[in-house]
């Protein structure tokens, strides 16, 4: 997100990567951060994550996302990462062809079939 077009009131997502404990794994994390103030001649900004109030520089700024990151989780312990591009693309292309694998003669209907809208048609005249 570029310095110049962030306004007052925005909700940005911020990508926070840490370990897990006392370990060697790590995982990533998504905040909402909110822009409270700018200042444009010093090129910072106060933000609020949960209610906490803070003034980052421009460089921090320039982190944030507009759309919140996709996460996978990985691992036995929980451990989280970015859903890679071809992850998403493989999840669109296979949502795009449900409609076409449940065609009609697929699921057993004929096409010159039309259902009957009186259901008696005329056969049982109750006599």
């Amino acid at each position: 997100m570029k310095f110049e077009k962030l306004q007052v009131g925005m909700k940005l997502w911020r990508l926070k990567r840490y370990a897990m404990g006392n370990t060697k794994l790590r995982t990533v994390d998504v905040e909402l951060v909110t822009i409270v103030a700018i200042y444009h001649n010093l090129q910072q900004a106060d933000v609020a994550i949960n209610g906490y109030q803070r003034r980052w520089w421009k460089k921090e700024l320039e982190k944030l996302r507009v759309q919140k990151p996709e996460l996978v989780t990985t691992g036995l312990f929980g451990q989280q990462r970015l859903k890679r591009r071809d992850e998403t693309i493989i999840i669109r292309n296979s949502i795009g062809s449900i409609p076409s694998a449940l065609s009609e003669s697929s699921l057993g209907h004929q096409e010159n079939e039309t259902p009957d809208p009186d259901p008696s048609n005329g056969e049982n005249d109750g006599a």
